[in-house]
């Protein structure tokens, strides 16, 4: 009947599906026995004449297995007995001399592909090439990648604001590093840490002079005053990238702690640097205020009382008249003292700048 035919093709099926597995198995087992051969005869062949003479290591087309192959002789070289008095050295030789050829061939074929990463091609073999040198028996992982962080250090960096090139950089090299490498959450801390370093305290370096915050009485309240926004600029555009590349690394203190290397010399000197311009800006607004009302400074033991007379009533003026066109820099309103030594707009200018600095 069709459902006794149904039943029995349901047997035949699994009874071939048994014999599927047991031959995979089987070749399983055939395979391993096989590997195992070639490995006790590459042994006893490096042991008798000091040298492996299979074309697999002779071929650098086929590299990454002979790579595979090589880990597998110096995992069995490990398990051989130390007792009995027998010497292995030449086996150890061979093993060490075939781990630096393909070890070396690796390196260079790694760094042959870099120069062409954006090449799909070429990043893959990036890839292959860090898988191979990752393994135990390999030494030179950490290498190639100190060199990949060195080559995109040196990514020239194109427009005006240096910050959005190095983010844009970070990405990239972000991007690379995830198809390429296996450690994504270690390399990317390491280079973005170079990157602040090199990059940005070049920056800072060039942008700020050193002898502005340390000697701020030599220089002028322009000088000054550029040196301090410049600083101001250049620290909080570091402080924006850092919070835009917390995605790469959830605790971000690697970059605390290079911005305050970065920083902390002008930081130091800053509320030295700040006084010293206000002092500056503020005694330049006043003598040229003076000047235009040809006014004569006489030392006054009562000039700072006198002083803080004047900006009271200055300030009930200013705030009387917010809005007031006709106020001028330099003309009273009528109903003050015609001796009244200090201007609204003056006063003003002194409330800008400390402003600022405050800010």
């Amino acid at each position: 009947s069709r459902c006794y035919y149904a039943k029995g093709s349901s047997g035949i099926n699994a009874e071939y599906g048994h014999l599927g597995d047991a031959l995979k198995q089987m070749d399983g087992k055939r395979k391993r026995a096989v590997e195992a051969k070639e490995l006790i005869d590459y042994i006893n062949e490096a042991q008798r004449t000091g040298e492996i003479s299979s074309p697999i290591f002779a071929d650098m087309s086929r590299i990454h297995e002979a790579a595979r192959v090589l880990h597998k002789i110096t995992l069995a070289a490990q398990d051989l007995p130390e007792k009995g008095g027998k010497d292995f050295s030449k086996l150890q030789n061979v093993i060490s001399n075939l781990t630096n050829k393909i070890e070396e061939h690796l390196v260079q074929d790694f760094k042959l592909s870099l120069n062409y990463y954006n090449e799909h091609e070429k990043r893959e073999n990036m890839r292959q090439c860090a898988a191979t040198l990752n393994q135990p028996c390999f030494q030179a992982y950490n290498d190639i990648v100190d060199h990949f962080i060195e080559v995109r250090l040196k990514t020239p960096f194109y427009g005006d604001n240096i910050f959005e090139a190095i983010k844009n950089c970070i990405d990239e090299t972000s991007e690379i590093v995830s198809q390429v490498f296996f450690d994504h959450d270690v390399i990317m801390p390491k280079f973005i840490k170079r990157i602040f370093k090199e990059k940005i305290w070049k920056k800072v370096r060039l942008t700020l002079k050193r002898d502005v915050f340390d000697e701020p009485e030599k220089h002028t309240s322009n000088d000054l005053e550029q040196a301090l926004d410049s600083l101001a600029e250049l620290y909080s555009q570091t402080l924006k990238l850092s919070a835009d590349l917390s995605e790469y690394d959830n605790d971000i203190s690697f970059t605390n702690e290079v911005k305050k290397s970065i920083f902390s010399s002008y930081l130091t000197n800053y509320p030295y640097t700040e006084s010293a311009y206000l002092t500056k800006a503020s005694s330049e607004i006043l003598n040229q205020f003076y000047q235009s009302i040809k006014h004569d400074k006489k030392i006054n033991p009562d000039t700072f009382q006198t002083h803080m007379k004047d900006l009271k009533t200055k300030f009930k003026y200013l705030s009387d008249n917010i809005g007031n066109s006709s106020t001028s820099l330099y003309n009273e309103p009528n109903d003050m003292p015609s001796d009244q030594l200090l201007s609204v707009n003056v006063t003003t200018s002194l409330i800008k700048i400390h402003q600022r600095a405050v800010e």
